[in-house]
């Protein structure tokens, strides 16, 4: 079952996006300097995750001013805050989406390369995040 939610992940339908098409060194040069005092992060190979959520959990998210979306990546280029480069991340919710910036509750995403959305459920979220964490932990 943990499989086929994750399968489902990465190999399901989705609709293709587009990211920033720089390269890495010209992507960083331009975040730090749109985002300088501020927290982001550069990103490659990402998906941006719908999450399907009940009514009532939607309203609890709205109210916040957020959206049940979230940045899946599997490689960070540059973290602002100083997490180890290449890690997978997973975002908070969504704040706004926009060309190759997608703002989470906790900082700005600047999206590199192209990526993709979809829609996920919340079991396959819970499994994608212990992924996630495995794989943190993992000795480099």
């Amino acid at each position: 079952m943990v499989n086929e939610l994750l399968e489902h992940v990465f190999y399901g339908p989705g609709h293709m996006l587009p990211g920033s098409g720089l390269d890495d060194e010209l992507l960083l040069a331009a975040a730090r300097e749109e985002f300088n005092g501020q927290q982001y992060r550069v990103v490659r190979e990402w998906l941006i995750l719908d999450v399907m959520v009940s009514e009532d959990f939607e309203r609890l998210v709205s109210a916040r001013g957020l959206q049940p979306a979230i940045l899946f990546s599997q490689r960070v280029i540059f973290d602002s805050t100083g997490i180890k480069q290449g890690g997978v991340l997973l975002s908070g919710f969504m704040r706004h989406f926009e060309d190759c910036f997608f703002k989470a509750e906790e900082m700005v995403y600047v999206l590199g390369g192209r990526g993709a959305r979809k829609h996920i459920s919340m079991p396959a979220l819970k499994e994608l995040s212990k992924a996630c964490k495995a794989v943190r932990q993992l000795p480099i």
